[in-house]
């Protein structure tokens, strides 16, 4: 019966593609008697399944199927919420919103080999009530810098104490290819978190609780748009359970662009630590940023190239397809053409997808347009720069020649170990937003932010000291990091202003104006720089900075540009 039932279905799915493709031949079918040989009748069912799935892989829609299975195996037994909350994509992530009964983070890298095993069980003896109890067990792992841990566990302390509280939805990416940045996402939120917690920075001592939601890396950036949209839905359904005041995230503005459609018209806030598209401006009026527009750092980049590398053939790297990388390299080329008075070069990739063999087709163009080239701008992602840096030309031969590009070449990794290869070293620049040598570099005191971090995730360093800052990931803060603990910060700064106002009943809506009041003096300084809003969502003339791989392979900080002292006006005359 069961077969049958297939055989049934897969005819029925195959006539359905017939008629979907509109096919404007008849189609002539081979008589075949099924009647006394069995084996013609296998070969018919045969051959309809095998054209069935073949036309529908290449006719498929560009739509997922969300499957809870595989990621039931490390649930906490017992939740309610996540039953509904928690989703598989087709690459295997486990999508969707985890208040501390699922954790996401399964990459044992670094890790005991029996980790995961370990945190279902401390997440639960949490959803047992025994914080004490759990947070002993975690500690017996000498795991220090597992934010998604020490999120779950400050919740849950949250949540046994009754003390008043606000509720925040953290957006990242922590499993799959980008799990790197989605760990230094949520190193950032916890910092906030825990200070904002530990010292009752908000009126009347109310607590910050986050829930983590997790987008995955999909199978590129073509994904992103897609799932940041699924778990944005799940966020909107879950906002009244949760009362989620707001949503910290998303990381690239790949996935910006598909959540913002789904959280502006259900009214709830989002602040974005780094999705720098210059699409995103004005995109919804409950849409704002701590990173400015693409066109910013485009500009800083290009007027670096032309006054300082002194460059005169550039060729500029692409993706048509992908926000930021379209915003950032046609901002740049038409910020170079405007002051250099020349053409540059434009070759065009595909985030996630060029290989090897197609980046040196690019690149060779590039050299037969212009065998004098002197620059590449490489608007595109760390992840994939190693396509374009394994292949440059020997730099004896093309001593000349530099690699440049925005804030999404930063590698958050310890190098000369991480992903800039030595053909690199020396030769490449780029521009950023965030630094842990910010401070040092404008001859400034760090804030409580790096020491807080070194506490938080390698606590037997002491800080200030000779071994702190040194190590990713553990006692020196990321770009994502410090962009997301400055996120959090100005979604907390207005929820203080709104407890103030109205008490910690206050609506998403009426965040959002406050959040909107947060410029002229009413800004405050972030670690990234001074955070200032305008009326678009875009921070007012925020620092940049501008970093080289050394010869070493070590990046440097070499420059800022714009405002980054809370101290000064910088052009903003805002009230």
């Amino acid at each position: 019966m069961t077969i049958t039932i297939g055989i049934l279905g897969a005819a029925f799915t195959f006539f359905q593609l017939l008629a979907s493709l509109q096919i404007t031949k008849p189609i002539i079918w081979p008589q075949i008697k099924i009647t006394k040989f069995p084996y013609y009748y296998i070969m018919l069912v045969s051959s309809i399944l095998l054209v069935t799935a073949s036309i529908w892989q290449y006719y498929k829609p560009n739509t997922i199927t969300l499957s809870p299975n595989p990621c039931q195996t490390v649930r906490v037994q017992g939740s309610v919420s996540s039953d509904t909350v928690i989703s598989q994509a087709p690459d295997g992530e486990c999508i969707g919103i985890s208040d501390g009964t699922f954790f996401f983070d399964k990459d044992l890298k670094d890790r005991p080999k029996n980790y995961n095993d370990l945190k279902l069980q401390v997440l639960q003896e949490l959803k047992n009530g025994n914080t004490d109890q759990a947070e002993k067990l975690w500690r017996t792992s000498h795991v220090t810098n597992d934010a998604e841990m020490l999120i779950y566990l400050e919740d849950q302390r949250i949540l046994a104490s009754n003390s008043p509280s606000i509720t925040i939805a953290v957006t990242t990416m922590v499993t799959g290819g980008y799990a790197s940045v989605g760990r230094g996402i949520l190193q950032g939120a916890y910092v906030a978190q825990k200070e904002y917690n530990s010292n009752c920075t908000l009126p009347n001592c109310t607590k910050v609780r986050l829930l983590i939601v997790n987008a995955g890396s999909g199978r590129g950036s073509s994904d992103w748009a897609l799932y940041a949209s699924i778990a944005a839905n799940q966020i909107v359904q879950q906002a009244s359970t949760f009362k989620i005041k707001a949503v910290l995230g998303w990381p690239y503005s790949g996935q910006t662009v598909g959540a913002i459609p789904v959280l502006g018209p259900a009214h709830i806030p989002i602040v974005s630590p780094s999705a720098s598209s210059d699409s995103l401006t004005s995109s919804s009026d409950y849409f704002s940023r701590v990173v400015p527009p693409d066109t910013v750092q485009a500009i800083a980049g290009a007027n670096y190239a032309k006054n300082t590398l002194k460059a005169k053939k550039v060729a500029v790297f692409y993706d048509l397809t992908d926000p930021y990388s379209r915003s950032l390299g046609e901002a740049f080329s038409k910020q170079f053409e405007a002051i250099s008075h020349t053409t540059v070069i434009k070759e065009l990739f595909t985030v996630g997808k060029t290989n090897d063999d197609q980046m040196g087709s690019l690149i060779r163009d590039s050299f037969r347009q212009a065998p004098d080239l002197d620059l590449i701008y490489y608007a595109g992602y760390v992840q994939d720069v190693s396509h374009l840096l394994n292949l440059l030309p020997d730099a004896k031969r093309y001593p000349g020649l530099e690699v440049m590009g925005g804030d999404g070449l930063y590698d958050p990794s310890d190098l000369p170990s991480g992903i800039y290869p030595p053909t690199s070293f020396g030769r490449m620049v780029f521009t950023a937003h965030a630094y842990s040598d910010q401070w040092q570099f404008a001859h400034l005191t760090n804030p409580p932010f790096f020491c807080d971090y070194t506490h938080d995730f390698d606590p037997s360093t002491p800080c200030p000291g000779p071994n702190t800052n040194k190590k990713y990931g553990y006692n020196r803060a990321s770009t994502f990091s410090i962009l997301t603990y400055d996120g959090l910060s100005l979604l907390l700064n207005a929820s203080g202003k709104a407890i103030s106002n109205l008490g910690i009943n206050f609506d998403p809506p009426y965040l959002q104006s406050v959040i909107r009041t947060i410029k002229g003096n009413q800004a405050f300084q972030g670690v990234s720089g001074r955070i200032s809003i305008d009326s678009n969502g875009n921070p007012i003339n925020k620092a940049v900075v501008i970093l080289r791989v050394d010869e070493n392979g070590m990046t440097r900080m070499i420059g800022s540009l714009n405002c980054f002292s809370v101290q000064s006006h910088c052009g903003d005359t805002s009230p």
